[in-house]
């Protein structure tokens, strides 16, 4: 199937995106939330923990009101879940696991704890990915925990073990109008809720840092849409050159970090040789 981004895929996710227009923004709100669990993207079943955690970036008077509401409307739809929130992004149990693309990644022990993760981030533009949507505010948690590396390595090790079951993100039609018109867009999906933004934002997905991390790995999903149109989201986006040119820089800086870890690791590793070759020719002469 082709998606709206022009992805190919064999099949697809869906993405609700909703306007708020002239109704008030609690009363849309409500109807997502029905929307939502009439498509069976939440339940109860297992009673598990429900987390809705509230991005530090882009964090607008929308999108408290769309986590409050939404923490709200779970606990009262689904009695038997423990619904929390989070909007602070403090760490205290960490583990250290390797990453694919990174070599070591430092991350929040509550990854491996069952759970079901709502994201809920602002968007805006980013200096270093261009724009800020769902992945980039996945990476939140690991960049607090001060994991090294390109930023597009932790997008797509937060993508991989930590990725959101439900993904939200949302605004205001003018960035710079808190009280204006509010828009959602919301998947079960992190990436397809990406490829979604970037469509509205009238960006293409090949140009934007978080995306390509992800593609790097894995096919892009293709997605359908439900719900209304939403107007072209305008300035959301820094400008592509000079994110090009910051990443890059990141780049070599992180070749450099990676060679000086190296480096200092040379004289352990010299010094594990004679041990080895004593191991070594005592097993040979014991053949």
């Amino acid at each position: 199937m082709r998606s709206e981004d022009g992805v190919n895929s064999s099949s697809s996710v869906t993405v609700l995106r909703r306007r708020q227009g002239d109704a008030p923004r609690s009363r849309v709100l409500a109807e997502i939330w029905d929307r939502v669990v009439r498509e069976g993207w939440v339940d109860d079943e297992t009673g598990r923990r429900i987390v809705v955690r509230v991005a530090q970036t882009w964090r607008t008077p929308v999108v408290l009101e769309t986590a409050r509401s939404l923490a709200t409307a779970l606990a009262q739809r689904l009695p038997r879940a423990e619904v929390r929130v989070d909007e602070d992004s403090e760490v205290r149990d960490v583990i250290h696991v390797a990453g694919i693309a990174t070599t070591d990644v430092r991350i929040p022990i509550d990854w491996f704890e069952p759970s079901f993760l709502v994201t809920v981030t602002g968007i805006g533009p980013d200096p270093l990915v261009r724009l800020h949507g769902v992945l980039a505010a996945q990476t939140e948690p690991l960049r607090h925990l001060g994991n090294e590396g390109m930023l597009s390595g932790l997008v797509y090790e937060s993508h991989r073990l930590g990725g959101s079951d439900l993904s939200i993100a949302c605004g205001t039609t003018v960035r710079a109008d808190e009280n204006g018109e509010a828009w959602w867009i919301v998947s079960t999906n992190d990436v397809a809720a990406d490829l979604a933004l970037a469509r509205a934002c009238g960006l293409e997905s090949h140009g934007l840092p978080c995306l390509q991390a992800v593609a790097a790995h894995e096919l892009l999903p293709g997605y359908r849409v439900i719900g209304d149109e939403i107007p072209l989201l305008a300035g959301f986006g820094a400008a592509a050159l000079p994110v090009r040119m910051r990443v890059r820089f990141a780049k070599v800086a992180a070749s450099g970090r990676a060679l000086a870890r190296d480096l200092r690791a040379i004289p352990g590793n010299l010094g594990k040789i004679p041990n080895f070759a004593r191991r070594r020719f005592a097993a040979r002469s014991e053949e």
